[in-house]
């Protein structure tokens, strides 16, 4: 109980800033939940679909089903589930990234310090019960004078993750290429992961064996002097822009995670599904 108090405080003092600076606004049907308390998704009674679904006085579900490969655009993150893992694991994983994300917004709002972005993301994840393996910031050095940046991004998982899971992060990527740019999701993630000089997206693959939760996850640091537009598609100059990244794994603790869940989903405001959509995989 100590813990979850130390988090709770934590969280009590988490400035979570809105894109566009907009006030929460609740869903009618969001009600606050005291912790502890039991999780607030459950199992659909349908054996087939195994979608999570809302309980009583809950806000809509989110997109998430267990049994199949799926992709989602999390605020400025890419992060693709395995088929094995849970319905309940990938809301928590999305509901978990989109608060360390929004909350690192507020901590560090200068643009330009994109690494000190990335280490107050890593201590919001830390704080809620996810632990890091590796994650250190590394400079990416191209060979050629003209580089695009997606095949950076698959190299460079590939070397940190081996190339298990480059397949379901290549369907993604092509997922978000069939997009229309007018999707308004699409364009919020472009407006969400840079501006016309720094950017900075994440790419995970999140995967479950037995009870335990891990994400390979890949974070990419841009500043340019050239325009960025369509940022995981870019071709750059190695002139004129300077990448880095960091990989690493973050494992779960469910222990510590089931205590504070409403605690995260109540500092959203009931706004997650706002800053999620599926990518086609």
């Amino acid at each position: 109980m100590l813990q979850t108090t130390l988090i709770k405080n934590f969280l009590d003092d988490l400035d979570i800033s809105f894109p566009d600076g907009m006030t929460p606004l609740l869903h009618p049907d969001f009600k606050p939940l005291e912790p502890p308390a039991s999780p607030s998704f459950k199992r659909s009674s349908s054996l087939g679909s195994m979608v999570v679904t809302p309980a009583p006085g809950q806000t809509p579900p989110l997109p998430v089903q267990a049994g199949k490969d799926q992709a989602m655009i999390v605020d400025k993150s890419l992060i693709s589930f395995v088929s094995g893992l849970s319905a309940e694991n990938r809301a928590d994983i999305l509901e978990s990234t989109l608060l360390a994300q929004l909350g690192a917004n507020s901590k560090v709002p200068d643009e330009k310090d994109v690494i000190g972005w990335y280490k107050a993301y890593i201590e919001i994840l830390t704080k809620v019960g996810w632990t890091m393996e590796g994650g250190e910031v590394q400079q990416f050095s191209a060979k050629a004078n003209v580089v695009e940046l997606q095949s950076v991004i698959i190299d460079i998982l590939k070397a940190a993750f081996g190339a298990d899971f480059l397949q379901i992060v290549t369907r993604a990527l092509d997922g978000i290429k069939s997009l229309a740019d007018s999707n308004g999701k699409i364009e919020a993630f472009e407006k969400n992961t840079h501006s016309e000089s720094n950017g900075s997206f994440q790419i995970g693959v999140a995967t479950q064996e037995g009870d335990a939760v891990s994400m390979n996850l890949g974070t990419f640091l841009i500043t340019s002097t050239s325009r960025i537009s369509h940022i995981l598609f870019i071709k750059f100059s190695k002139d004129e822009t300077d990448l880095q990244y960091a990989s690493g794994k973050l494992t779960l603790d469910q222990k510590i995670y089931e205590n504070v869940r409403t605690l995260v989903q109540n500092k959203l405001s009931g706004r997650a599904v706002e800053f999620v959509t599926e990518i086609p995989v």
